[in-house]
């Protein structure tokens, strides 16, 4: 749904690949480019493996979204988002955006075994270009990736795009074994995932230079220091940020629960390992090691169970099912 992206769209774009811009000539522009697989599964994985396709980027509104949004918490615009969704109002709204959006113009680009494509009369626009595939590498799946943003402007005639590589990212469900990583925390330890098995444990990549995250993370702390004590559960803040001294200035001001570690960019294992795209990220991991709900599961709970982040997790981890967002309102209607 149109909605329920626009987290993960806001993700996506924070960390898109930057293309340029250039005019286009009479009859529109020729694209040029080369897709390549990293150098890890180039034996894996083929470029043109990976359907691509160039989709005019549409200008659509912004929902009515109430005037106090930037003082919400990331939980209540969630919350907002979810019910607006399922709003008469709400269904207009997405339907008319729906509809601006699938009368985009669509390219479709014919990757070369070799990588290579052209593609030829692209009018000017603004254009995203994008291709998946799911791919299963020694018992481990993976969503292979190629996206990047683009300008067409209105005179000329060639777009050099040089080379793609196609992002590779793992997979998770419920039930799959979380990756096994030794990190440093703060304090100069070093910490294994592994060491907290027999525990429940919440992995949140954060940073301190995105509010949302900041804000998630504080929403976090509070709802672990306030979980009961059986069965015990335990925070592990992973944060991206370059340097330690932020991220101790928030420790500071915001009180520390659970273990912290500096990642120190986007180059660390752990980003690869977990498949990190944006943050906040959450994953729930049960004492056994395994993912008890990934940031996907938690993500879709949120927008469609109507419980708050607090009860998800109090419902995940005593093995509860999520009501349904009408299972929620007929339980308030019966209290009234």
């Amino acid at each position: 749904m149109f909605l329920s992206s626009l987290r993960s769209l806001t993700l996506l774009l924070a960390t898109i690949l930057a293309l340029p811009c250039i005019a286009a000539g009479e009859d529109g522009a020729t694209l040029k480019g080369r897709v390549v697989s990293p150098a890890r599964f180039a034996e894996q994985l083929k470029p043109d493996e990976i359907e691509i396709q160039l989709v005019e980027q549409v200008q659509t509104e912004d929902p009515p979204i109430p005037e106090n949004w930037s003082q919400l918490t990331l939980e209540e615009q969630d919350k907002w988002l979810a019910e607006f969704e399922v709003s008469e109002a709400g269904k207009k709204y997405i339907a008319e955006q729906e509809s601006r959006i699938a009368a985009a113009r669509k390219f479709n680009l014919k990757v070369e075994p070799d990588g290579k494509f052209v593609l030829y009369d692209i009018p000017p626009a603004v254009y995203a270009l994008s291709g998946r595939v799911e791919k299963n590498f020694g018992g481990r799946s993976y969503v292979c990736e190629v996206y990047g943003q683009l300008e067409v402007l209105a005179e000329a005639q060639e777009v050099l795009l040089g080379d793609l590589e196609i992002a590779v990212s793992p997979i998770f469900k419920a039930g799959d074994p979380v990756p096994q990583l030794e990190i440093e925390t703060l304090t100069g330890g070093k910490l294994r995932l592994d060491s907290f098995k027999g525990k429940f444990l919440l992995i949140n990549f954060w940073s301190v230079s995105s509010p949302p995250a900041i804000n998630f993370q504080k929403n976090l702390q509070k709802i672990v220091s306030e979980l009961p004590a059986d069965p015990p559960v335990e925070l592990l803040g992973l944060s991206i940020d370059a340097e330690a001294k932020p991220v101790e200035e928030f420790l500071q001001a915001n009180g520390r629960v659970g273990q912290v570690a500096v990642l120190g960019g986007w180059s660390h294992p752990a980003i690869s390992e977990f498949g990190l795209h944006g943050v906040p990220a959450l994953w729930l991991v049960d004492r056994e090691g395994k993912f008890l709900a990934t940031d996907s599961d938690l993500g879709t709970a949120l927008r469609d169970s109507g419980l708050s982040l607090a009860e998800i997790i109090q419902a995940k981890l005593q093995g509860k099912p999520l009501p349904t967002r009408s299972d929620k309102q007929g339980e308030d209607e019966d209290q009234r």
